[in-house]
């Protein structure tokens, strides 16, 4: 049983460690151009389809654009000279990772506010224990709840760590069907288990 413990935790620190790869180079750069335009460069070391998305504050999309095939950099203008001034909100997301960009639009002069790196975690669940790894980029308040047929049934507040790394044993709880949610920020993530 301890042989089978064992191996589960090395499978999943090695797809943790692969993913942190190929993640690990995934960067995103806006640079300011002439007046109302900037240049978005995304780079990574392995092809990938990207997803750019831009919000205003109100979480109302103004932009969206997804790369037909995949490739390792992306380049493109973007113009935001017709924006009114405010403060927006850029997602670029490729498999498993994402960027957010917070802008700032005035008069036509963009500026960047904050930029964090996200990586989405690895859940895995053996012998009554969800295991779960991720990346807190951003050293974010991070949390896990888990919920039974939508009723909160336990929850717990983590240590604002850059790597988590945990496992939750479930064995007390009633057979059935979970929602193991993890909310890392503004992110939310969800693992359905069954006992």
């Amino acid at each position: 049983m301890k042989t089978i413990t064992s191996i589960g935790i090395l499978i999943v620190t090695i797809l943790l460690s692969n993913f942190s790869y190929a993640t690990e180079n995934f960067k995103v750069s806006l640079t300011a151009k002439t007046e109302g335009k900037a240049l978005l460069n995304v780079t990574n070391d392995s092809e990938q389809i990207y997803a750019i998305n831009i919000s205003d504050s109100d979480g109302n999309m103004i932009y969206s654009y997804e790369t037909k095939d995949s490739q390792a950099n992306f380049n493109q203008t973007l113009n935001f000279s017709k924006l009114e001034n405010g403060l927006y909100k850029m997602n670029v997301q490729m498999d498993g990772a994402k960027y957010v960009k917070h802008l700032s639009v005035n008069e036509s002069v963009v500026s960047i506010e904050k930029s964090t790196k996200k990586t989405e975690p690895v859940f895995q669940f053996q012998n009554n224990v969800i295991k779960v790894s991720h990346l807190n980029h951003g050293d974010e308040k991070t949390s896990v709840h888990i919920y039974q047929d939508g009723s909160l049934v336990w929850d717990k507040e983590l240590e604002n760590k850059s790597a988590i790394n945990k496992g939750f044993d479930i064995s007390n709880l009633d057979p059935g069907s979970y929602n193991f949610v993890l909310i890392s920020g503004d992110d939310i993530y969800e693992y359905q288990v069954s006992r």
